[in-house]
């Protein structure tokens, strides 16, 4: 953790990381306008956290000033990456969902990356296994396909689970 003597001998490009240093002339033209924007900092151990940049210009003691106010936006973004997770995944299989399906299914008729194959799978006498030994079996039953398929295919391979009860 820095102390406060340490942080008043920084230049605000210390505080970045590395690989968006080339952008600090970019961020400081949005700082100045007082645009809010988004950048990764640098602790003094080196490691990297995401932080939420507001700023405003203003005149302290004739001298014209930049204040600017980094919130640490880590717990924002691990849950934005978790909905993101949640919006393209099965919740059920962790398996890729119906929307993902469909936007790869759009990729591929852009790219006309051909041969494909689509196999479609069907779990027979899911409901009957669902109505004897309950959904819990059922889903048990669902998890362990799913896998053993994602388990026979490639990593490059695309597997996504489109309906509830298949």
């Amino acid at each position: 953790k820095y102390e406060k003597q340490e942080l008043l001998n920084l230049d605000i490009r210390d505080l970045l990381d590395e690989s968006i240093k080339k952008d600090a002339e970019t961020m400081m033209i949005k700082a100045l306008k007082g645009i809010r924007f988004e950048v990764l900092h640098r602790r003094k151990d080196g490691s990297t956290f995401p932080v939420e940049v507001n700023s405003i210009v203003g005149v302290l003691e004739g001298e014209q000033v930049l204040l600017g106010i980094c919130r640490d936006i880590t717990e924002r973004k691990q849950y934005e990456a978790r909905l993101e997770y949640m919006s393209r995944h099965d919740y059920l299989t962790g398996l890729y969902n119906r929307a993902a399906f469909d936007e790869t299914l759009d990729q591929l008729e852009e790219t006309s990356t051909y041969p494909f194959v689509i196999a479609i799978c069907n779990i027979d006498g899911l409901k009957m296994i669902n109505d004897t030994f309950g959904h819990e079996i059922g889903d048990h039953c669902i998890k362990v396909t799913a896998m053993n398929i994602k388990n026979a295919l490639r990593a490059l391979d695309f597997i996504a689970r489109t309906a509830g009860d298949e």
